[in-house]
């Protein structure tokens, strides 16, 4: 009785592996209705940075062929299948477009992902999967898998705004979502990888080329920048100007804000200041011709006017912001009236950061005026900012909240935390060290032994930072140039 139960639970297993083999490696493909077009030319060529706008001007999620992997792998990375493509995202679907390398976990991943309407194309190793996020397996993703076998994968958006694959609509795979700017990669494995947005494929890039994946790997360890040309000459996405391997101060505050907005950025070279010896010319002649100023940062978006101002910066932000990110500018009158005054005695004229800057006298300094007698006020007037927006904490904190203003996340937690490393800096697991920001953390640890800016820290101010910084922002803090 019990061989008999034995060689009858053998064989519906003999038979289930013999249906998945069969399905994997013998059962035809669907017909290919992949447009020709997309490998005419190197999808290299393009710059992922600069995605269709939504607007519904041309065509369709319907009108554009589903596209299939060409036998068991492309050769070539195909040009992009949605270009033309300018139906508005389905609702419930989150906007995840760009090119994606990873940066954590699988080191050196490398995806592009297309969005329409509620469709979607996947390109990576090799592999395009077209489909449609609507939780069906006749719309999902039916391609070929890593050993050239068929799969078939139903995807859909969760309500956490989860891009979810069910192998055969019965377990779950793979899940991709938007956390801050980076796109989130987890494999069945438990295996979470962070991806950052390029705008163009690394050089010598090839799906199963050892050389393209160490170009990978080592385009992971520093972000892209593009320059401030082709920034100008793009009419679409968020760019904002930086110097590789330097906190800037209100560069990085900036990048922060769109961090926790979720608002994925572009970075481009900052020009420095001087004379091109080759040509003369001025070097931020270009940056000024554009915002008629050349102070850091810039920040372009889509075709609208550059922004240089703090408080338009993190206005722009709030408006473009991801959906579900934090408000940082409250909806209360008397709460926003405490964040915008806060902000102003940090980033305004006279504030915290225009007087570190007359501590000594530099061409910085003296850009912001220094002179003998306002360099001499400068510590008492740090200090007295400090000492307000400690005692601001320290009330916050009896009332059980960890914020400057209110209950909530607010956009002065996230200035002062990042402007307090003027005067408090971050260990190198939050502000890593570079090669060209040496002498600025020198110049910040400095500032916290002057005596009027030692004796107003505190504790408190302290744990506000490291908090909000870890917490909320992105650390350790991505910055480019040589890390030592």
């Amino acid at each position: 009785m019990i061989l008999r139960i034995v060689k009858w639970l053998l064989g519906i297993v003999a038979v289930l592996v013999g249906g998945l083999l069969f399905y994997a490696f013998a059962l035809p493909r669907p017909p290919d209705t992949t447009d020709p077009a997309i490998f005419l030319q190197d999808g290299r060529s393009v710059n992922y940075c600069e995605l269709p706008r939504l607007d519904g001007s041309g065509k369709s999620a319907n009108d554009i062929p589903k596209a299939y992997t060409p036998g068991c792998s492309y050769t070539t990375i195909p040009m992009p299948v949605l270009a033309e493509c300018t139906e508005p995202l389905a609702e419930g679907v989150i906007d995840m477009r760009g090119l994606w390398l990873g940066v954590s976990g699988r080191v050196g991943h490398l995806e592009r992902i297309e969005q329409c309407g509620n469709r979607v194309v996947v390109t990576a190793f090799g592999i395009i999967h077209d489909f449609r996020v609507d939780g069906t397996l006749e719309n999902g993703a039916r391609d070929v898998g890593a050993v050239c076998n068929n799969f078939n994968t139903a995807i859909h958006f969760d309500d956490e705004g989860v891009m979810v694959f069910r192998l055969f609509d019965l377990f779950d795979t793979v899940f991709r979502e938007m956390r801050g700017g980076e796109m989130i990669f987890t494999f069945v494995d438990g295996t979470e990888t962070r991806t950052q947005r390029l705008c163009h494929y690394p050089d010598e890039t090839y799906p199963h080329n050892n050389r393209g994946i160490h170009a990978m790997t080592e385009a992971a360890k520093t972000p892209e920048f593009i320059t401030l040309d082709e920034a100008a000459a793009m009419t679409r996405g968020t760019r904002v100007t930086f110097v590789p391997g330097i906190p800037a101060i209100f560069a990085e505050a900036l990048k922060n804000i769109c961090y926790v907005k979720g608002v994925p950025l572009i970075r481009v070279l900052h020009p420095r200041m001087g004379i091109d010896e080759a040509t003369g010319e001025d070097l931020q002649a270009k940056l000024y011709e554009l915002t008629a100023q050349t102070s850091l940062p810039t920040m372009l978006h889509d075709d609208e006017r550059p922004r240089n101002v703090w408080i338009e910066q993190l206005a722009l932000a709030e408006r473009i912001g991801a959906p579900g990110s934090p408000k940082l500018i409250p909806d209360d009158v008397e709460q926003r009236i405490d964040v915008f005054g806060l902000c102003a005695i940090l980033l305004a004229e006279d504030g915290l950061v225009w007087n570190m800057r007359i501590l000594t006298d530099s061409p910085l300094g003296r850009k912001y005026g220094y002179s003998e007698e306002a360099s001499a006020a400068a510590p008492r007037k740090i200090a007295e900012v400090i000492t307000l927006l400690d005692q601001r904490l320290e009330a916050q904190v009896t009332r059980g909240s960890n914020y400057l203003v209110g209950d909530r996340l607010t956009a002065v937690d996230i200035y002062w935390a990042t402007l307090s490393m003027t005067v408090l800096p971050p260990p190198p697991e939050i502000m890593p060290l570079t090669r060209q920001n040496q002498g600025m953390m020198k110049f910040f640890e400095a500032n916290s032994s002057v005596p009027e800016i030692a004796g107003a820290l505190t504790k408190r101010i302290e744990n506000h930072q490291r908090y909000v910084l870890t917490t909320h922002c992105e650390t350790p803090a991505v910055l480019g140039g040589n890390l030592l």
